[in-house]
């Protein structure tokens, strides 16, 4: 894929961006608990009267949205909506001694999050983070940076954080993080940029499909147990491993890939559940990796925040 296909398909994905349209929440379908607020909107949030019985329906202020119909939610300030190139430029080649092994993304100014099967076999805080690296046309990747240490380990999300030797940041975006849904945005465009096993950056569209909050995928090496699992019809070639999975409507990230070219029928899904598609992607919902992340110290950036 060379530069300039790069730059047509980032139109692409704005032109499709451009069309989509936001979902408002079902207010009725909210119980209501005393001086609660939750969002009705992207423009109104709802307060929960004294006694209980009723709502008051408030607007959100000029520039405000109410992001989340968790309970507590209420508007605030609009975090700058991500662009798709300063997403494809947040995305990086996780090397190690030099061999291309995973994608990676960047989630603070000097920290890469992938997956923690990339270091399985391998010790992490050897590895070197690739950003830029877009075409073979183009030579040498323009910046490497080396891992300074591994900041927090989740198996269970398959998720590795590793502090880089530089800030990123200073040259690269870090992403935003989709606020926590009910639903985990099951029925959203998602796109999904990666440099599988090395490759010049590639990106895929698709659905979010179904979600999960526990599930066994067999592996060669044995059954591994993965929570908050999202699956989606997009493709990805091997080696994908730690790709972001971004909201297109929003360019927010929603999800780290981890597995793909997955059978419905393996992990107990029906051909209706799936819509049909026959090979799947799973990834793990990136509002709980935001969590353990905040709680290593790694501040994000989260539109719902």
């Amino acid at each position: 894929m060379t530069t300039s296909h790069i730059i047509s398909l980032s139109c692409l994905l704005m032109t499709i961006q451009a069309c989509a349209s936001a979902v408002p929440r079902d207010a009725d379908a909210l119980p209501c608990i005393p001086y609660e607020t939750r969002c009705v909107s992207l423009t109104t949030m709802s307060e929960c009267t004294a006694d209980g019985l009723s709502r008051d329906v408030i607007a959100c202020d000029a520039g405000d949205v109410c992001l989340s119909d968790v309970p507590g939610a209420h508007c605030e300030p609009q975090a700058p909506r991500r662009t798709v190139q300063e997403n494809l430029d947040a995305t990086m080649s996780v090397q190690f001694f030099g061999v291309p092994a995973c994608t990676g993304v960047l989630v603070a100014d000097d920290v890469v999050l992938t997956n923690e099967h990339c270091c399985r076999d391998a010790d992490c805080s050897m590895a070197s983070v690739v950003a830029r690296y877009r075409s073979f046309e183009s030579g040498s990747p323009d910046d490497v940076f080396e891992v300074q240490e591994v900041i927090g380990i989740w198996p269970e999300y398959d998720a590795v954080a590793l502090r880089v030797s530089d800030e990123l940041g200073e040259r690269h975006r870090p992403v935003a993080f989709a606020a926590p849904r009910r639903d985990r945005y099951v029925g959203e465009t998602i796109y999904l940029p990666g440099h599988p096993s090395g490759r010049p950056l590639e990106t895929t569209l698709g659905f979010l499909l179904h979600y999960d909050s526990e599930v066994t995928f067999s592996y060669l090496s044995g059954p591994r147990t993965k929570n908050e699992q999202v699956f989606s019809s997009a493709s990805a070639r091997p080696g994908s491993s730690g790709s972001p999975v971004f909201l297109l409507e929003t360019g927010e990230l929603v999800a780290l890939h981890h597995s793909g070219g997955l059978d419905p029928t393996e992990i107990g899904l029906s051909e209706d559940a799936t819509d049909g598609f026959t090979s799947l992607l799973a990834a793990t919902v990136a509002p709980t990796i935001e969590d353990a992340l905040r709680a290593v110290g790694v501040m994000t950036v989260s539109r719902h925040r």
